[in-house]
């Protein structure tokens, strides 16, 4: 009877143990149920928080292409353009013509309106590239001398003043105007900065005989061009388009 009754009281304890480890699955069961019900229900808010950005977004961008657009016209009729192209240049000093060949403006509220960079069409740009089998293995001292010509002041042309300005072949340095001297009038590189801090230091470039001359396919087709002023297409329509 002892041995029985023994029997009978580990077998209620071992089924009161089981019973508070099965009540202690359950509880955890619950806690992480709800818990990732809570997860479902806050990544649907946060989705639909981003469907609502996204949306306000594309009404800014709609806003601001449309003011852009509306902008547009009557300051490429006005502006100098951000990339400036110079044609007819034959290596003599001449001045440049600005108001044949522009192309879209930005206008800097900041500084003076100057274009971001300077262009030549020029055979040359070919005839660099024809080199002699004999030539090519031969090492030149030649010093590269750069070819001088004369460009009119943007923020003065009613005065007749121009600077007078270095064109080379090669090289990036100082071929493009400094953002940060444009916005704030100083940089903080100083003579460290590779970019032009004024036409002064304004290198242009030598181009393809065709560059710019073909108008941009990514404007074309309805889409923005991600090269900007740095495109060798061209981004606005010619003088006599708009006078037309």
């Amino acid at each position: 009877m002892a041995f029985s009754a023994n029997s009978g009281d580990q077998f209620e304890s071992q089924k009161q143990f089981m019973i508070l480890e099965l009540q202690r699955l359950i509880e955890s069961y619950n806690d992480a149920f709800w818990q990732l019900h809570h997860t479902i229900l806050h990544v649907d808010s946060l989705r639909k928080e981003h469907l609502l950005l996204s949306a306000e977004n594309l009404k800014l961008l709609s806003l601001i292409q449309e003011k852009e657009s509306s902008s547009a016209s009557p300051i490429t009729e006005i502006l100098p353009a951000s990339s400036t192209i110079v044609t007819g240049f034959d290596g003599k000093l001449q001045p440049a013509n600005l108001e044949s060949d522009t192309v879209e403006c930005i206008p800097d509220p900041t500084r003076n309106i100057l274009p971001k960079c300077i262009s030549i069409r020029s055979a040359g740009f070919l005839a660099g590239r024809h080199l002699s089998p004999r030539g090519r293995g031969m090492s030149s001292t030649r010093t590269i001398q750069p070819l001088r010509l004369r460009l009119p002041v943007a923020s003065s042309i009613q005065d007749n003043e121009e600077v007078e300005v270095e064109a080379y072949s090669q090289g990036t340095t100082k071929t493009e105007l400094c953002n940060k001297w444009g916005e704030m009038g100083i940089c903080p590189y100083a003579e460290r900065c590779q970019f032009a801090h004024g036409l002064e230091e304004l290198r242009p470039v030598i181009r393809h005989p065709r560059y710019k001359t073909q108008f941009c396919r990514m404007l074309s087709s309805g889409g923005g061009c991600p090269y900007g002023h740095r495109c060798h297409f061209r981004h606005a329509a010619p003088p006599a388009y708009h006078g037309s």
